[in-house]
This record gives C-alpha cells, sequence and structure tokens, in this order.
C-alpha cells in the first residue's frame, strides 16, 4: 500500500491528493480496509508519515547537487527495495514448499507412505468435518443476526426506546414477579 501511494505521489504529485486518492483505490480495493482510509485526506497524512521518516541526505561539497534524491524518490527506492526483498522471501519459502511437496509426492508413489496414509486419512476427514460445522455454524450465526436485524427493523419506536442499554444485565422473568 505504502509503495503504491509512494508511486501515485509521485506520478501526480503531492498537491492533487484527489487524483492520488482516485489513483490508488482501485489498486488496493481487495486489502480489506474500508473505502474511508483511501480517501484524499488520509493519503496526504500517510504520506506525510513518511516523509518524516526519511533521512535526508546531507550535501556534499564539491559534488554536483544534482544527483541528490529528492525524498519522495528515496521513499520509492526503498519501498520498492523492501518489496523486492519481501517478494523473494515469498520465493524462497514456495520454493521450499514446492520441494516437500514433491518429495511427498515421490515417497507416496515409492510405497514409503503406505503406512501414514490412514492417519493422513484420518486427518482429512477430521478436518473437512471441523471446515463442514464451521461452515454451518457462520450460517447459522448469519441467519440469525439477519433475524435479529429484521426484528429490529420491525420494532415500533416506542418499544425500541424502553429497551435497556446495552450491557445491562436481564433478569428473568420470574425473578421480575
Amino acid at each position: 500500500e505504502k509503495l503504491i501511494l509512494a508511486s501515485s505521489v509521485q506520478r501526480s504529485g503531492d498537491q492533487n491528493w484527489v487524483s492520488v486518492a482516485r489513483t490508488i483505490r482501485p489498486l488496493v480495493d481487495s486489502s480489506g480496509r474500508p473505502q474511508e482510509f483511501f480517501n484524499h485526506k488520509n493519503c496526504a497524512i500517510q504520506y506525510d508519515h513518511m516523509l518524516e521518516n526519511v533521512a535526508t541526505p546531507k550535501r556534499k561539497r564539491g559534488h554536483d547537487a544534482g544527483g541528490a534524491d529528492t525524498p519522495g524518490e528515496q521513499i520509492v527506492r526503498q519501498l520498492t527495495y523492501d518489496r523486492i526483498e519481501e517478494l523473494k522471501k515469498s520465493i524462497r519459502t514456495d520454493h521450499a514448499s514446492h520441494r516437500q511437496l514433491r518429495n511427498e509426492v515421490t515417497k507416496l508413489r515409492s510405497g514409503r507412505m503406505n503406512d501414514q496414509l490412514v492417519q493422513l486419512h484420518a486427518q482429512l476427514m477430521a478436518d473437512r468435518a471441523q471446515d463442514q460445522l464451521r461452515a454451518e455454524d457462520a450460517a447459522r450465526r448469519a441467519e440469525e443476526e439477519q433475524a435479529a436485524g429484521l426484528v429490529r427493523q420491525h420494532m415500533s419506536p416506542a418499544i425500541r426506546r424502553t429497551r435497556p442499554p446495552a450491557g445491562t444485565p436481564r433478569t428473568p422473568v420470574s425473578a421480575a414477579a
């Protein structure tokens, strides 16, 4: 997200935050963050935080001053380097996982894992049953939330005003009488 923001600012400039926000919103839409996180004000705030953390190098005497990078370029370069390292680490992890799976396939084909197949099958079935229970539980909770929402929606305003505040312990009907 930071790399996308810094690259967009480098392209559009740091005076046109509406354009920056409009540019990055579709690119980070699947991040799970709320839409208002990527509005123009928040983009400016996030970029200002990045600018505060960048170290501006001191100019050396006798050298051409035109070679110094702007803070925005430094941010983009550092974030690009960080992203490349992150991707390299992910590739190494994927290669290790691939190697492990390839070794397991070789063991399966050679018959060296026949004694473990029963355990693996039992574990797989238990995992599937647990996944099924989670899905059923999530569906039940969604139905309950939907039903509660419909009940609240159809309650009269007078009844809604008489409800106890949230967090108030409820007393059983028999105890109140």
